[in-house]
């Protein structure tokens, strides 16, 4: 019988720990040491566990074929997409210019290295590739551009598409 006393004066010196009150046997007082933080400005954390597997596998899986060939555009294109949806938007962006120094007329490449690019704010830079994906025929390009760059309209008419980097 012993033993459950004890346990039950250890629960309630615990709970009241917890709580912050004081146990008038030995004037302890617990200090709160919870801290609240967000991970979600470090990458993305829409994503289950399972699929960030999913993704890092399969960016494995280009990184093997970009071993093989570095010319493969499709590697390059599709893992700057996978490293876009973890939030590795310099990745990303990186593996995107790579992608348009192999075909510089990709406006698919244009378009997510846009979206990459707006991430970071770089808003004109991403106007820009919007404007030049629009020109290559991607129509949602062009739409996201009207929507979103109206602030950059004279800088984008008068830009020339040589200096898109």
């Amino acid at each position: 019988m012993r033993d459950r006393e004890a346990y039950k004066i250890d629960s309630i010196k615990k709970a009241n720990a917890a709580t912050g009150k004081t146990d008038s046997s030995t004037s302890f007082k617990m200090q709160d040491t919870h801290v609240e933080y967000s991970v979600d400005k470090y990458f993305n954390t829409e994503i289950s566990e399972a699929e960030r597997q999913k993704r890092q596998a399969a960016i494995n899986f280009f990184n093997e074929q970009i071993k093989a060939d570095s010319t493969n555009l499709s590697a390059y294109m599709n893992r700057g997409a996978y490293y876009a949806e973890l939030g590795l938007h310099v990745q990303a962006i990186k593996d995107y210019n790579k992608a348009l120094t192999i075909e510089p007329h990709q406006a698919i490449v244009y378009y997510n290295r846009a979206l990459s690019k707006a991430r970071f704010m770089y808003t004109l830079d991403a106007c820009k590739d919007l404007k030049k994906a629009g020109e290559l025929g991607f129509a949602q390009a062009t739409s996201l551009m009207d929507a979103r760059c109206g602030r950059y309209k004279i800088e984008l008419s008068t830009s020339p598409q040589a200096a898109v980097k």
